[in-house]
């Protein structure tokens, strides 16, 4: 019972929060599409971060689906259909919000979890249905959505420029991906022992410089 609260107000909270941050946007859709366009994150209610929001958000769903699922209730039958439907406006704001770190955590849980349990009842025709809706949607989503739209357009871009030998600074993907390829010189350079934690910065630093980084 005590679970199934806790859970149930986590759930509630993250449709709250995404609510006030989905208001904000639609008053401000034009600015902020602009702002996600650049790298850009959306401004979450309350002054969350925007990752671990996302991260929070798509555990709402997967929990909304548990909590759907459980025969007995912890206060009221009802209680089962709003956490339900929160969970699933959650999902909808996950789409919104566009923070990929959320996205991809989302979608990888949903479909771990759809193939594990369908795959152990034999159900092999729903893992092809869950397949192709975790394929749709997104697809979907992506031309119903003007801010995915814009993430997405915004990640092919920062990761084409990055590739063709662009400028990676100030770009959210770029910037990760030359600290995992400087990152990359460390491991290969320090291979048995390691760089320790405390020398860490300032071994990446050296890197970025001897490799003659941007």
């Amino acid at each position: 019972k005590e679970r199934k609260i806790a859970i149930g107000l986590l759930i509630l909270s993250t449709f709250v929060t995404g609510t006030l941050t989905l208001i904000h946007y639609l008053l401000n859709r034009a600015e902020i599409d602009l702002l996600i366009a650049s790298s850009k994150p959306m401004e979450i209610a309350f002054g969350i971060s925007h990752i671990y929001f996302s991260m929070v958000m798509a555990f709402s769903v997967v929990a909304g689906y548990w909590f759907f699922r459980q025969k007995e209730v912890a206060i009221r039958p009802v209680e089962k259909w709003i956490a339900g439907l929160a969970a699933l406006a959650n999902f909808i704001y996950l789409h919104v919000l566009t923070t990929r770190t959320g996205l991809v955590a989302c979608y990888l849980s949903i479909l771990a979890l759809g193939i594990l349990i369908f795959i152990q009842r034999r159900q092999y025709v729903r893992v092809l249905v869950l397949v192709s809706l975790l394929t749709i949607i997104p697809v979907a989503g992506y031309f119903a959505m003007p801010s995915l739209r814009a993430r997405v357009d915004n990640t092919w871009w920062d990761v084409s420029n990055y590739w063709r030998g662009g400028d990676p600074n100030y770009l959210s993907i770029a910037t990760r991906m030359e600290s995992w390829r400087i990152a990359g010189h460390l491991i290969r350079d320090n291979m048995w022992l390691g760089v320790g934690t405390a020398d860490l910065k300032q071994a990446m630093e050296d890197e970025y410089y001897y490799s003659k980084s941007p």
